[in-house]
């Protein structure tokens, strides 16, 4: 899997999310949501001796590979959800209008999608 992140951190409790933004471009902004960027998120768990956050097999608490992550999620410490701007490209019209946008609710505990 290809992946990059351009600004989506988020760091809580010796943990981070990091959604893949690979493939997003603002080059042409009126343009830029008519391409795809690769699906995924990931909560990663690391050492705190450690100056490298390196994600590995033991470190990844959950891994969501099954949806697009467009703009900034956000997460609320209280209840652990994250907000996260999704994005469908899969119907023919979103190559000339663009992706399908909604706004999703992930489980910051196991990855899963409540809404």
């Amino acid at each position: 899997m290809r992946s990059g992140d351009e600004a989506s951190l988020i760091g809580v409790n010796g943990r981070i999310v990091a959604e893949n933004n690979f493939g997003h471009a603002v080059k042409n902004i009126v343009k830029s949501q008519y391409v795809s960027n690769e699906p995924g998120m990931t909560m990663i768990d690391f050492n705190e001796n450690d100056d490298v956050v390196k994600a590995t097999n033991d470190n990844i608490i959950w891994d969501k590979n099954d949806t697009c992550f467009f703009a900034m999620s956000m997460l609320c410490r209280e209840s652990g959800i994250i907000y996260a701007y999704t994005c469908d490209w899969n119907d023919d019209i979103s190559s000339t209008k663009g992706g399908q946008f909604s706004i999703s609710a992930i489980d910051s505990f196991d990855g899963r999608e409540i809404w």
